[in-house]
């Protein structure tokens, strides 16, 4: 905690509330939550979350790995615990009436669904990936929580120890090139998500896969930070606005971010280079990324196809 007020760094906590070797508790195997040994197991996760997060300072976000129980079902009662030690703090698959909660996409892939919205009517931000929750990455629209994705993906693919969350020597070759996670950058952050990127961490507590995340960010600076065209707050005439170049313009990238003050309106748009339809899709959000292999353009029109209310957009950018 010392090393993050030092550098800036807006530290998190990860806490499971389902597993726990010494109680013998595991969310894979049917638990007597109302047994003897599950109380006392109960107690001692209220004890600890308590001591985290009352010791340490605000956290911006705690991690809830599968999850928590409620307390009608046999769980430890958070809820209280967070009001009173971390108000503020954002909860990835935290209790449901939790008013900052985020949910888990569905994968560890790094992939986010092409449209991923923030709202969901799942009614439970627990999601272990079955079939019946298979939806809860893609969210509902019309949803009546807000519930953005978290996308989440080692560093090291899954053929890597623990698959690829953990350190062991000789598998620097398993580590994923920075190319490979500009294109996750994109189909998570690019998808109204965002990007949870594992470290593993060696036995002596050392991140020896530095190089590959120096790499990561220099590429996606590269990458975005200097726009051919970029216009703030655009104006929509006719749920339209436009782009013009004075000449015809290689276009890799076309990025449009949602003004979300009031929720995200926009339900459908579509781009269109020199008058010609060239991609469709239905949510924006905080950020949408949209890739072209090869696309050269003197016009490029985005266009809002449906809406719930008056859309806006924050910006659009084209690089």
């Amino acid at each position: 905690m010392d090393a993050c007020v030092k550098y800036g760094l807006k530290p998190g906590f990860y806490y499971s509330t389902v597993c726990n070797g010494y109680y013998d508790v595991n969310d894979s195997v049917p638990q007597d939550t109302h047994g003897e040994a599950y109380r006392a197991y109960v107690k001692c996760v209220e004890a600890q979350v308590k001591e985290l997060w009352s010791s340490y300072g605000p956290l911006v976000e705690i991690w809830f790995d599968g999850g928590v129980i409620p307390p009608e079902e046999g769980g430890p009662d958070l809820l209280p615990l967070l009001h009173k030690y971390q108000p503020d703090a954002i909860c990835f698959q935290g209790p449901k009436a939790w008013p900052h909660n985020v949910r888990w996409v569905g994968n560890e892939d790094g992939l986010a669904p092409e449209n991923c919205w923030a709202t969901t009517n799942a009614g439970d931000a627990r999601f272990d990936g079955t079939i019946p929750e298979e939806k809860a990455g893609v969210g509902d629209p019309d949803g009546r929580y807000y519930w953005p994705a978290e996308t989440d993906m080692p560093n090291r693919t899954h053929a890597a120890f623990g698959g690829g969350w953990s350190w062991q020597p000789n598998e620097e070759h398993l580590r994923y090139t920075p190319d490979q996670l500009l294109d996750c950058y994109i189909r998570s952050v690019g998808r109204n998500s965002n990007l949870l990127l594992g470290m593993a961490i060696s036995r002596d507590g050392d991140f020896q896969d530095e190089e590959q995340f120096l790499a990561f960010g220099k590429l996606i600076r590269e990458t975005f930070s200097d726009p051919i065209r970029q216009i703030d707050h655009p104006v929509l005439a006719d749920s339209r606005c436009e782009i013009r170049f004075d000449a015809p313009q290689w276009v890799r990238y076309l990025v449009l971010r949602e003004d979300i003050g009031e929720g995200q309106r926009i339900r459908a748009f579509r781009i269109l280079a020199d008058g010609k339809p060239v991609y469709e899709s239905a949510c924006v959000g905080h950020k949408r990324i949209v890739p072209f292999e090869s696309l050269t353009a003197a016009e490029l029109v985005v266009e809002i196809t449906k809406a719930e209310g008056r859309p806006a957009l924050r910006d659009l950018a084209v690089y």
